[in-house]
């Protein structure tokens, strides 16, 4: 948390790199999601990077046995954002959803800042097709 930098409020969450490695660090939580197929989602933050950091959005529904149903990534993918820019995912819970991942990452040197995450669901409910 840093109150050094932020978009709004008086907190941002800050994640600081070391290096220049391919190896990203994220900050991640689950959030369940039962009877909630075929809404539509949308979670968003907003990001800010220093140094030559990249951040970027990504939403993972999972199953009953927490695996895996589709990733889902902001279309703002791993950039460099020196000025507060919004990332956002919109999508349809998929058949069989229990829980929804939503990361936040970073990677390369440098900081990233996160503020104003935020998920929102969608009514009404549209039908799936196959």
């Amino acid at each position: 948390v840093d109150s050094s930098v932020q978009r709004s409020g008086r907190f941002s969450a800050c994640i600081r790199l070391s290096g220049r490695g391919l190896h990203p660090a994220s900050w991640s939580q689950e959030f369940l999601m039962p009877n909630r197929e075929g809404q539509q989602v949308t979670v968003s933050a907003w990001a800010c990077t220093k140094d030559g950091a990249r951040a970027a959005l990504a939403v993972k529904p999972l199953d009953d046995e927490c695996r895996a149903i589709a990733y889902h990534w902001s279309r703002e993918r791993a950039a460099e954002l020196p000025q507060w820019t919004p990332l956002s995912v919109t999508f349809r819970v998929p058949h069989g959803c229990r829980s929804l991942v939503v990361r936040l990452l970073a990677n390369g040197g440098g900081a990233v800042w996160f503020d104003d995450v935020s998920v929102s669901i969608h009514h009404p409910v549209l039908p799936l097709t196959e």
